[in-house]
């Protein structure tokens, strides 16, 4: 008792925690309204620049399995400190690679840095998770989500200026910049301990995620959690795509029309603080879902019986950002509150939910051809999927 309550005598600010979550998928989509230019540089075609954008994120999906048990046997301190570095070097060999044009090292320094800063976003929340009780943490967490969420809007607007303004290279001196700045943070401020460390032994931690794996309450909420993340990363994907090819709109444009939805973020999120004062998490889950389901209808029906406009994208969005908002941070802590073993469960649910998602964009990229119908049908789909997960299925106590 007295652990626990030095645990949570230790409470980092929470703007730092937003600051180190936000940066893993501001600095994946940082590049993507460059990547012609970037292409040209490195005398490449688009589909070989577009590595720059995705290997940060396919690395960042594998080093999600890393975070939590490296926390557990260094401390979550350590732990930022060491990926952090991994990251600093990462954003170094970017600016290297663009002055000797080497784009190989470009790509080794982008998967560097998308596997070292992407620790900000697990240990924030099993920093969440440790300093506060269960309620508050899920209100906490409801803040840091839409921030999260937001950056990429916020990374693509800013890389567009970027490049106008000073070229290309000043966003791997941006890069560099944040996350020098992300290591004073962390040397800054304490950060709580709920357990004594351990040694870290890798067969213990394939069968710990073995048994994660095959459990039911793990399956079902990581698929939520997946559907959400996925209805994200599907519509910021898909709708740049159709916006540009089939409306005629400009990446850079985009860039700033998909900040407006993304908006419903915040909003989604001031509706999960106000319910988790009265309401169990898993309810706040379902009014989610319902959310998603109702917008992902609308949108569909829209875009079916009327002529396909930029706001039959941007309106829907912003509702299914309120939905996604008020699922994410929910059932997130909803999993850890549930397990003995937060810092290996949250590696793992954020690794599976990301690398789904990657997976469903990539495939729903694929099969753009069918028309702008895609983007509401898989929505749609996702959120069908996660009622099923969440409403016909035994909650578990929260």
């Amino acid at each position: 008792m007295a652990q626990e309550s030095s645990v949570r005598s230790k409470k980092p600010p929470l703007w730092t925690l937003i600051y180190l979550s936000s940066l893993v998928p501001f600095f994946i989509m940082l590049p993507e309204t460059a990547v012609p230019q970037i292409s040209e540089w490195f005398k490449l075609s688009i589909a070989s620049g577009e590595w720059v954008v995705s290997i940060c994120s396919l690395a960042y999906g594998f080093g999600a399995l890393c975070y939590g048990p490296f926390s557990k046997s260094l401390g979550k301190k350590k732990t930022l400190l060491l990926f952090f570095f991994m990251g600093l070097i990462g954003s170094a060999l970017c600016a290297c690679s663009f002055i000797l044009v080497s784009f190989p090292l470009m790509i080794i320094g982008r998967a560097l840095l998308g596997f070292g800063v992407g620790s900000g976003l697990v240990i924030s929340l099993l920093i969440l998770n440790e300093a506060y009780e269960p309620q508050r943490a899920r209100q906490l967490y409801s803040w840091v989500v839409p921030f999260f969420s937001f950056s990429p809007a916020v990374a693509l607007a800013v890389g567009g200026g970027l490049v106008n303004w000073l070229g290309i290279y000043s966003l791997f001196l941006m890069t560099l910049i944040l996350v020098v700045l992300g290591l004073i943070i962390i040397l800054s401020i304490d950060y709580p301990e709920g357990q004594s460390l351990s040694k870290f032994q890798f067969f213990n931690l394939m069968r710990t995620y073995c048994s994660e794996i095959s459990s039911w309450p793990f399956i079902r909420i990581t698929v939520v959690v997946s559907a959400a993340m996925s209805s994200l990363y599907l519509f910021n994907g898909v709708s740049t795509l159709i916006a540009v090819h089939e409306i005629g709109v400009s990446p850079s444009r985009y860039g700033t029309y998909v900040m407006l939805p993304s908006l419903g973020l915040f909003m989604g999120a001031y509706c999960s603080l106000v319910m988790n004062r009265s309401a169990e998490a898993i309810h706040i889950i379902r009014y989610g879902i319902v959310i998603l389901l109702v917008m992902s209808m609308a949108m569909l029906a829209l875009v079916f019986f009327l002529n396909f406009s930029i706001l039959f994208l941007l309106v829907p969005a912003f509702a299914l950002f309120v939905g996604v908002a008020m699922v994410i941070p929910n059932a997130s802590m909803l999993l850890l509150n549930q397990t003995s073993n937060p810092a290996v469960v949250s590696s793992l649910f954020n690794a599976v939910g990301l690398l789904v998602a990657s997976l469903i964009l990539s495939g729903a990229s694929t099969w753009l051809s069918v028309g702008p119908i895609l983007l509401p049908v898989a929505l749609l789909l996702l959120a069908v999927i996660a009622m099923i997960m969440c409403f016909f299925y035994r909650a578990v106590p929260s």
